[in-house]
């Protein structure tokens, strides 16, 4: 996207690639648009709401959006520690403006972020981060933009309160959509994030015998080796006690990786295809379709049709993903990484209330998740990852765009190939699908040595 935001929002190692200097910016801009009700909310309530994780430098970043928003003169309201989808849920349902969340995600603690939500909960779209992104970059000698966004003075200036009613709320909505109590042994891994502050309050009502591990968090620890990121530390937890089903999420809890009762990971395609298939037997799938990306694994497609059920892929980022659901008035879609939309409930990816809704179908269909998940072929993948400042250039060279074709032409229908600039990383990401795991790997490394050859070429001539 732009020169700071990416699919996701804003995020790098705090103090290196993110400061609270560019934190207290996109405050004061907020903070202003809030509070002369620019753009097409003139009706909602001018105020902003913020949550956190569980990182070190959160609560900093946090107290800097703050003094910008109130320095602009607009009230903003903390909820702290809490979940991404939380921070939508609550901006939409609770008549704010804005809502904000810091969080860098899957990221190690050194890293940090920020995710904007417009007040109908939505993420913000391009527009408006391109026009924040603007603003951060002006000059002013006064350090800051007074003659934009000019400061408050006396009883305008915008007041930080303490904001318990949200959390109450996003917890009783997840409650509300247990439809069952599980007898499974369930196991969590909460990352040591988010989700480790409510987690054993909502699970201990959808099943009562769950355990939980990594909810623990001391402002260093989030994603340490734990997590939707690291899936080892559930299967081996699981192995040992001899659990029926686990659940990882990552850092802010928007997204969640299973792992079934054989020990065997389910990544977010096929937690599409269950569910899929749970809510077309309940006249539940809007619209006889599925959304997924581009990174969509191409199995998922084929397995849907040969059950009546249509797949559409769309760009990837769960943002993109609820606008296409939106615009075509679909019910269910995500991404292989995890993040599940149920756009009759949420409008971003809620790890935690897809965890409920799988739990929701092993009650209702009384069958093991493995033989459901088992139902969906899922192609080979090889996914390569090339690190370079130069995405740009490489996806859009002529040499790559060959060798991608070459590529494709010797797959045919047997495979596909997406190359893409990473939205919030310095990476180009190589995928390769194709019936043949042996194929799939050469392909891909034929294309990614490539990609590379191509960066030595930009370097030289930078």
């Amino acid at each position: 996207m732009g020169k700071y935001f990416g699919d996701d929002g804003y995020r790098g190692e705090v103090n290196l690639t993110i400061n609270p200097v560019f934190l207290y910016k996109i405050g004061r801009f907020l903070g202003w648009r809030c509070k002369n009700n620019l753009g097409q909310y003139t009706d909602v309530l001018p105020r902003i709401v913020i949550g956190i994780d569980t990182r070190r430098s959160s609560k900093m970043l946090e107290s800097a959006v703050a003094a910008g928003i109130t320095a602009s003169g607009t009230d903003v309201y903390l909820l702290d520690i809490i979940s991404t989808p939380a921070v939508a849920y609550i901006t939409k349902n609770h008549n704010f403006y804005y809502g904000v969340m810091i969080t860098a995600s899957h990221n190690p603690y050194f890293d940090n972020g920020i995710k904007i939500f417009t007040t109908d909960g939505e993420k913000a779209d391009e527009s408006l981060l391109l026009q924040i992104e603007e603003y951060i970059d002006r000059e002013s000698d006064a350090f800051d933009n007074e003659d934009i966004t000019p400061f408050a003075r006396r009883d305008e200036i915008g007041r930080v309160i303490p904001y318990e009613a949200g959390p109450k709320a996003y917890k009783e909505f997840l409650l509300s959509k247990i439809s069952a109590q599980s007898p499974l042994k369930v196991a969590l891994d909460c990352s040591n994030g988010v989700s480790s502050l409510y987690a054993r309050e909502i699970f201990s009502n959808a099943a009562p015998a769950c355990r939980i591990i990594n909810d623990s968090p001391n402002g260093v620890n989030i994603n340490l080796d734990c997590g939707a990121t690291h899936i080892e530390c559930l299967r081996a937890f699981m192995r040992e006690n001899d659990m029926d089903i686990g659940f990882a999420f990552d850092g802010d809890a928007d997204r969640c990786i299973v792992v079934d009762e054989a020990g065997e990971v389910l990544d977010g395609d096929q937690l599409l295809y269950v569910l899929a298939r749970y809510l077309d037997a309940n006249n539940r799938l809007k619209g006889n379709t599925v959304v997924g990306t581009l990174m969509t694994n191409i199995g998922l497609v084929h397995s849907l049709k040969k059950v009546g059920i249509n797949c559409e892929l769309t760009a990837v980022g769960d943002r993109a993903v609820y606008q296409y659901m939106k615009k075509h008035d679909y019910a269910l879609g995500g991404e292989n990484v995890g993040h599940i939309i149920f756009k009759d409930y949420a409008t971003t990816g809620d790890g935690i209330l897809s965890a409920i809704m799988i739990l929701n179908v092993l009650s209702s269909t009384k069958k093991k998740l493995s033989s459901i998940a088992g139902e969906m072929k899922k192609y080979p993948h090889v996914c390569r990852n090339v690190i370079t400042k130069y995405k740009r250039e490489v996806v859009e060279n002529m040499c790559v765009k060959r060798e991608v074709e070459r590529v494709k032409s010797a797959m045919g229908e047997k495979g596909r190939v997406v190359l893409r600039p990473s939205g919030i990383e310095d990476i180009v990401r190589v995928m390769v699908e194709h019936e043949s795991q042996e194929l799939c790997d050469q392909y891909a490394a034929e294309i990614e040595a490539v990609c590379v050859d191509t960066i030595k070429i930009i370097q030289q001539n930078d």
